[in-house]
């Protein structure tokens, strides 16, 4: 299923958030990938091969061995945070046991966690682009709390049907600019 082009309100917001500082273009890997990640993601079916294709070719650019843990449940990263509305029945405490287990068994230090705009499972939640960004910043913080040591790699993907658009977000900054909306 093709991508739902972004609205000129989601698109303006996106500006916003590169303007400031926000979402940066990612360009390319660092040495964070080289003992493998743990890759937390949407399971989209329409949106996940070319999540993990891009991972994957990233990867192979860098020289470095493809070692992704996936965890994949429908919102992914969206799932993470306690106070989610995609988390109905515990989600938050699976997905986040998942990821506990996969550093432990695997000897990961390393957790990519991408949420994608439009996700379904955001949308049928009611979500906004604003509230999905606050929903995925208050579970980067549940996951910095629960793994201090970890490196923690934070990105989106924007479907925009012209280009491939997916960022590395800031949390500092996002913080810094909307700390008031991630609080709700």
């Amino acid at each position: 299923m093709p991508a739902i082009p972004l609205t000129r309100d989601e698109l303006e917001f996106v500006q916003e958030l590169k303007d400031i500082g926000v979402l940066r273009k990612i360009r390319n890997f660092d040495d964070t990938y080289k003992g493998g990640f743990v890759f937390c993601v949407c399971g989209d079916c329409d949106r996940f091969p070319e999540l993990y294709r891009y991972q994957k070719n990233k990867c192979k650019e860098a020289g470095y061995p493809i070692r992704s843990h996936l965890i994949a449940l429908n919102g992914g990263p969206l799932l993470i945070a306690n106070n989610s509305p995609l988390n109905t029945d515990g989600e938050s405490k699976i997905i986040k046991k998942h990821i506990a287990g996969a550093m432990q068994i695997k000897s990961i230090e390393t957790i990519v966690a991408m949420f994608h705009w439009q996700c379904g499972a955001a949308l049928n939640a009611g979500m906004s682009i604003e509230e999905t960004f606050a929903c995925y910043y208050n579970g980067i913080q549940e996951l910095q709390s629960a793994h201090p040591d970890a490196r923690i790699i934070t990105k989106c993907h924007l479907h925009k049907p012209e280009e491939f658009s997916s960022y590395i977000i800031n949390m500092d900054r996002y913080q810094e600019v909307y700390r008031k909306t991630a609080a709700a």
